[in-house]
């Protein structure tokens, strides 16, 4: 018996016929009781994995015993969402036994169109858990071997425009959530990061804004993380003039311990309030950009394809343009590699090649200090 890496749960492991167990709980005597009751069960053969054994059973012994003491607790609260979410539906009920590679391959053929980051999960953790009943001699081969991920969707994540860009910090003076998005679209931050900030995190003194958690969301409802997505994510971030202007006002006439609250709340923007948040935003922006109305409703969008997201990554993206050295680039991002950063850097080089090629083809040579080859045919 022994609490688990952060010394949060109990939790009590066993071998029985040859198959390990476990049972996990935060108290002491609410761990003996679980495994009073699974060893009974057990004993009299009310528990047996073998393939016969329904995947949904498998799997959630695979949870319990393998995934859980090796991953954080927001970590695995995505893992049981996606799992029960687009596995369990459609194969939970079938025996271990009758799972072929097919069946597997059709599950996330059905999810074609999707995201990559889904489609990426659900192959990763489909090979985990066959594997594991491979490894415990619950079937003689796993089925999940070869699988391929089908046709998906990769990010659309893009670049405000200069008039886009300005144009939202003007408003950003005015709207509610102004601060909040200046955070994204100066700071760079996540979504998630914004969320739990608190004044304790501002050092008012020396301009900057120490980023240390994040949260989440289950069904809509935030969980704090005791730190943010990676832990490249911690760190600290000098505060441009403007956003540190902002939340010096904002600070005067404070009434919570967090920055960013709901109306008539004390506690921390739920997935709902955030898409609202957003929306007023957007919807204020795309009407200055000049978006068709129609009764006060929007009928043609001038920006239909931007998302929360691409704040950060305007912010990003400007520094890479600018000059900036790539590993100060990483660190302000709290990316937890270089690789994402450099591929961003990628990205917009790409882009740059491609404007160089139109203004060439459209000018019909080369412009002044450019060579071409000389082998032609």
């Amino acid at each position: 018996m022994k609490p688990n890496y952060k010394g949060i749960y109990y939790r009590k492991t066993w071998a029985f016929q040859g198959t390990k167990y476990q049972v996990v709980s935060l108290s002491e005597k609410d761990m003996w009781g679980k495994y009073y009751e699974k060893m009974n069960a057990l004993k009299n053969g009310d528990i047996v994995m073998n393939k016969n054994t329904t995947v949904a059973r498998w799997i959630a012994q695979w949870l319990e015993v393998d995934k859980r003491p090796t991953v954080k607790e927001s970590t695995f609260i995505t893992i049981k969402s996606v799992i029960n979410n687009n596995i369990i539906p459609e194969i939970g009920r079938y025996r271990l036994q009758d799972i072929k590679r097919p069946v597997l391959q059709q599950l996330l053929n059905s999810r074609a169109g999707k995201s990559f980051s889904l489609l990426t999960k659900m192959k990763i953790l489909i090979c985990e858990f066959f594997d594991a009943a491979e490894r415990d001699e619950i079937i003689p081969k796993s089925p999940a071997r070869f699988l391929r991920i089908p046709e998906c969707t990769q990010g659309s994540t893009r670049v405000l425009t200069d008039e886009e860009y300005n144009t939202a910090l003007e408003l950003c003076q005015t709207h509610r959530a102004g601060l909040w998005i200046m955070l994204m679209l100066r700071c760079g931050l996540r979504r998630g990061e914004t969320v739990p900030l608190t004044w304790n995190d501002i050092d008012f003194k020396k301009q900057q804004l120490t980023i240390n958690k994040s949260v989440g969301y289950v069904s809509g409802k935030p969980y704090l993380n005791d730190s943010p997505k990676t832990e490249a994510g911690n760190r600290i971030i000098k505060l441009p003039d403007d956003v540190f202007l902002m939340l010096k006002n904002a600070y005067k006439t404070k009434k919570d311990i967090l920055i960013f609250v709901p109306e008539r709340s004390s506690s921390m923007l739920s997935e709902t309030q955030i898409k609202r948040l957003w929306n007023s935003f957007k919807r204020e922006l795309d009407i200055i950009l000049g978006a068709t109305l129609y009764r006060n409703a929007i009928t043609e969008s001038k920006i239909p394809d931007l998302h929360l997201h691409c704040l950060r990554h305007t912010a990003i993206t400007r520094l890479v343009l600018r000059g900036a050295d790539i590993k100060d680039v990483q660190t302000f991002a709290g990316h937890a590699d270089a690789q994402t950063t450099l591929n961003i850097y990628t990205h917009i080089d790409k882009q740059n090649s491609a404007d160089r090629i139109y203004e060439i083809i459209l000018n019909g040579k080369l412009k002044s200090g450019t060579h071409s080859g000389t082998n032609t045919k």
